[in-house]
């Protein structure tokens, strides 16, 4: 069965604002980085190819409070294992970076699993008992600002 596709033509253009804005940021040192949007159903929303190799996935999230409302961001766990497994079955990193209303951070993927605490968790909103899961829980100090 195909799970419903929550994601709306809005919540795509916000991600490639963020993802703009994250190659700015991760560019700036660079000299012949480019980030490559994925298809839908990817592991990965970007990749980073410097120098024609890949260097870096990267998974984007828009959220709708401040960075400061919380003490820690969470996001599905089996998203952070499968993220880390196809960066790490490609030597390359994965990143995720996230936007909130007052400004926009990364963490390091692999960095985030070792931080974080686990709990079951998700979306209750959309009446979808697939959005239950198993969440991870990581302290939001541990992001890097741009």
């Amino acid at each position: 069965m195909t799970r419903p596709r929550y994601e709306t033509e809005e919540d795509r253009e916000r991600e490639n604002g963020v993802a703009h804005r994250f190659e700015q940021y991760y560019s700036s040192t660079k000299t012949k980085v480019r980030f490559e949007k994925l298809e839908f159903g990817h592991r990965a929303d970007y990749i980073i190819i410097d120098d024609d190799l890949p260097v870096m996935y990267v998974e984007i999230k828009n959220r709708t409070c401040t960075s400061q409302q919380y003490d820690t961001y969470t996001i599905s766990k089996n998203k952070l294992l499968s993220l880390s497994k196809l960066a790490e079955s490609e030597n390359v990193n994965a990143v995720l970076v996230v936007q909130w209303t007052d400004q926009a951070g990364y963490i390091d993927v692999d960095r985030y699993l070792r931080s974080a605490s686990d709990s079951v968790g998700g979306r209750y909103d959309r009446n979808d008992s697939h959005d239950e899961e198993l969440m991870s829980n990581a302290p939001i100090s541990l992001f890097q600002f741009f």
